[in-house]
């Protein structure tokens, strides 16, 4: 688990919950963004599986940035994010790749 900075990463209930929801999934990776007060970037707060430095691009956010985590905040709703190929990023359950889901939560309670 790393922490990458803010108010969740101190947590280690909160380490504890994303790291078995990681392995209970069976996803290589795990990570908990939180919007930033103005409500215009998303800011990385806790990963699971991956260092610090390969996350480094995907730090910060911005909300209306062409990606899963920022659509699944600007829509409300769960997406469905697969492989890099097509679609950017996008892929549909079914189509033999594997799924990732991004969902957006009004609350910072987990589990």
């Amino acid at each position: 688990m790393t922490g990458i900075g803010g108010p969740a990463a101190d947590s280690a209930e909160l380490d504890a919950t994303l790291a078995e929801t990681v392995r209970r999934t069976g996803a290589s990776l795990g990570a908990l963004y939180l919007l930033a007060p103005d409500g215009r970037l998303l800011l990385l707060d806790a990963l699971c599986g991956a260092g610090a430095e390969l996350a480094a691009p995907w730090r910060t956010v911005p909300v209306a940035a062409p990606a899963p985590v920022a659509d699944a905040v600007r829509y409300d709703r769960l997406v469905w994010a697969g492989s890099q190929d097509g679609d950017r990023g996008r892929a549909r359950a079914g189509s033999g790749t594997r799924l990732l889901p991004v969902v957006p939560q009004e609350t910072g309670v987990c589990g």
